[in-house]
């Protein structure tokens, strides 16, 4: 799920060419895509299939598909790349025209009839579904997110498709699982997408340098910058206990199922993440000690 804290919209990556650059995912979507013809209602849903894809988009945005393919099997390459995995299982992509169309979905998918969407909730993936604000309503339906920042529509389309992955390897069915233990879920979109040095560049020192030193993965999620500081916590897992250990994790559904299969505290885990961020160049990498019976 896409879902950045409203609070950290400054650290969204921010084009100077807002307009030049949206035209120009127009302008590259519209090659070898059907346009809608000014007899057809623009928002009559369509099911276009480029690339191997079946993408549902209204006719209005039916120009988008041809990017968002790209994107998308970008995102499954780096995806599956990253863990070594066979190609994703088929899953439903679809772009939604605004938020109440989109929010309208999710209340269905996951039973929550009286679900409100906050604004900067621009996608959200699970197991068998992707599902896309169209970057065209970002500007009136959304907030924290540039339509016109090329690389940052990509990116969130890879973090999607990491949710999607994680889902199918970690056999979650649901999106339900994938959020009980919420700044694992995210902080593993968040690394392996390429978000948390592009998009999130900086954000995680900042918060080290003002003096965030948290105990518990809790004050880590409720913290303003959970999602870069997840991501980061996620690449020290993977830096410090293997790619191996990581991909091992993917089927659980707790902090604490996960802690278990690391062997570390909670307290430990943190202590020398933030040590490894905080201490000169040069030093000796950090890695907390295994407790004793969670071998």
């Amino acid at each position: 799920m896409n879902f950045p804290d409203a609070r950290l919209s400054n650290f969204v990556a921010r084009s100077s060419v807002h307009q030049i650059l949206f035209s120009a995912i127009i302008l590259a979507a519209t090659a070898g895509c059907q346009q809608p013809t000014s007899s057809a209602p623009a928002d009559e849903w369509l099911t276009v299939t480029a690339g191997g894809l079946s993408i549902r988009a209204v006719r209005a945005d039916s120009g988008l598909v041809p990017f968002v393919r790209d994107a998308v099997r970008n995102g499954e390459s780096i995806a599956t790349t990253f863990f070594t995995a066979a190609p994703l299982q088929p899953y439903s992509i679809s772009i939604y025209p605004n938020r109440t169309s989109l929010s309208d979905r999710w209340r269905v998918a996951w039973q929550f009839p009286s679900f409100q969407a906050e604004c900067w909730m621009i996608a959200a993936a699970w197991a068998t579904e992707l599902d896309l604000l169209s970057p065209q309503a970002w500007s009136r339906d959304a907030c924290g997110h540039d339509a016109g920042n090329v690389t940052h529509v990509r990116n969130v389309l890879a973090h999607e498709v990491v949710h999607v992955l994680h889902g199918q390897l970690g056999q979650h069915t649901n999106i339900n699982s994938l959020l009980t233990a919420q700044w694992f879920t995210e902080g593993l979109a968040v690394y392996i997408s390429g978000m948390l040095d592009v998009d999130y560049a900086g954000a995680v020192q900042a918060r080290l340098d003002a003096g965030f030193a948290p105990r518990t993965l809790a004050e880590v999620w409720n913290d303003r910058a959970n999602y870069p500081l997840s991501g980061s916590i996620v690449k020290y897992i993977d830096r410090h206990y293997g790619r191996t250990a990581l991909r091992n994790l993917l089927p659980a559904r707790t902090t604490t199922a996960i802690l278990t299969s690391l062997g570390v505290g909670e307290a430990d885990l943190l202590t020398a993440w933030r040590l490894e961020l905080t201490q000169p160049a040069g030093r000796t990498r950090v890695r907390p000690e295994r407790v004793s019976g969670w071998e």
